[in-house]
């Protein structure tokens, strides 16, 4: 028992130095073991600074396209997506029945101009009468006076001369109603004719159709949409932006487009328009931007992000947006120097949104910058030791 003991104990001396090296590397290899941090350092980058808005696809020009009269369709020639011309022929309507009162207006129209015509004869006759009977009587006034006819027969051409009088009257007053009625016959001929083509539904504008609201057999109305025509050159995005980065921003700024069925593509446009009323619950801006080259495979109401570039700098000394830290309000980078961390505070500029930063003062070039993983930024202190990796 006692050779037992005295073993257990020598073992115990033997194991305690082991167990505390073992610490000790654990400690140093864990705790105490330097940083991993990859280096970095200022590089001359081309930088854009720009604004973020989110937004749909609107357009200035959008056209909705309905029957001036309630009729029913007969055929539909285009469909949503077709690019059109102004004039081209969209849709026809029934024009069976105006095409019956087009016949009947033309009739009245032509009865309405013989009556006119015999009228103007008429006129002419009275006319022509009317002449005779002033010579007449100014003839039979001057034998009269000389006493060559009778006093009794220069009244009667003077009865004569009043009836001929009377008749031209009622000549201009029959010729002026004639007229009134071909002018009656010719506005609802006119009327009627304009119906007739009220009946082909043509395009009003070049554009492209976004939308097809009825089919043959349907019944058209006025103000009941047939087809929505846009301009694609009037397309743009009204984007929102937060009001507290609109200080930048004006008409005339280039910018970028993304559309969320093209999320991989980018398309140049230019701001347009900036709006002078907030939302007051968003608190943002509607800020609407164009597309460069206008679009036809346009999606009105389509999702979209801009981009809009305020300033840019070339070949800029520049760092990983990663690699700024902050010390209570100061804004710096870790230098490090001899394996060891060194805080240094930092004036920014412009922030790119590939990921990097415009560093206008408080680094060297040459100087190496400690750009540690997401995880290990926290651990990054003044004076810890750290382990520069390429």
């Amino acid at each position: 028992m006692q050779l037992h003991r005295f073993i257990s104990s020598q073992w115990r001396l033997l194991l305690l130095p082991l167990l505390g090296l073992a610490a000790a590397f654990l400690l140093r290899q864990t705790l105490l073991a330097p940083v991993p941090v990859h280096r970095t350092g200022l590089a001359p980058r081309h930088l854009t600074a720009e604004i973020y808005g989110n937004g749909t696809l609107e357009a200035r020009v959008l056209v909705p396209v309905s029957a001036r009269l309630t009729a029913r369709i007969l055929a539909v020639h285009a469909d949503q997506g077709d690019e059109v011309r102004a004039g081209q022929l969209l849709a026809e309507l029934d024009a069976s029945g105006i095409a019956e009162q087009v016949r009947l207006a033309e009739a009245q129209t032509r009865a309405a101009g013989a009556i006119v015509r015999a009228e103007m004869a008429g006129l002419g006759k009275a006319r022509a009468n009317l002449g005779l009977a002033e010579r007449n009587v100014q003839r039979y006034r001057d034998l009269a006076s000389a006493g060559l006819v009778a006093a009794a027969t220069a009244e009667q051409f003077e009865t004569a001369w009043q009836v001929a009088l009377e008749e031209m009257a009622r000549g201009e007053a029959a010729l002026a109603a004639a007229r009134e009625q071909e002018q009656a016959a010719a506005a609802a001929l006119a009327a009627a004719r304009v119906q007739l083509a009220d009946t082909r539904i043509l395009a009003p504008l070049d554009g492209m159709i976004i939308s097809r609201g009825q089919e043959a057999g349907a019944m058209a109305a006025p103000g009941l949409a047939i087809f929505r025509i846009v301009d694609p050159a009037s397309v743009w995005v009204r984007a929102h932006v937060d009001e507290a980065l609109l200080a930048g921003v004006r008409a005339g700024q280039p910018a970028t487009i993304i559309l969320r069925s093209a999320p991989g593509q980018r398309f140049a446009g230019q701001v347009t328009r900036v709006e002078r009323e907030s939302d007051r619950q968003t608190e943002e801006l509607a800020v609407d931007v164009v597309f460069a080259e206008p679009r036809t495979d346009t999606r009105i109401g389509e999702q979209a992000e801009v981009y809009i570039e305020t300033s840019r700098v070339l070949e800029a000394p520049s760092l990983p947006v990663a690699a700024l830290a902050r010390r209570g309000e100061a804004l710096g980078v870790w230098v490090a120097r001899q394996d060891r961390l060194a805080f240094r505070e930092v004036t920014t500029g412009i922030e790119d949104r590939t990921g990097f930063v415009e560093i206008v003062s408080g680094l060297a070039a040459g100087e190496t910058v400690a750009l540690a993983a997401a995880g290990q930024r926290g651990a990054l202190q003044e004076g810890t030791r750290v382990r520069v990796l390429p």
